[in-house]
């Protein structure tokens, strides 16, 4: 992961959502899910999950709680 960016078998996968101006990934597990938070702007911000190309918003987990969702997973 490299910005928004997941390099993933041989291309790079834009994980910015529409509507969204910025992300940051946190963390990443061996299977390739991605988690993170980022948003429209600085008063509207949410946390995310990317697995197996879909996107979800996750609005109720502060991000030092979502590694549990990953598992074992490299944290940047």
């Amino acid at each position: 992961i490299s910005g928004q960016f997941l390099y993933s078998h041989g291309e790079f996968i834009d994980l910015l959502p529409p509507g969204w101006e910025w992300l940051f990934p946190t963390a990443i597990n061996e299977k390739g899910t991605v988690i993170g938070y980022g948003g429209k702007n600085a008063f509207d911000t949410a946390n995310f999950i990317y697995s197996q190309g879909v996107f979800e918003k996750i609005s109720v987990l502060p991000v030092s709680q979502m590694s549990s969702r990953l598992g074992q997973s490299k944290v940047f």
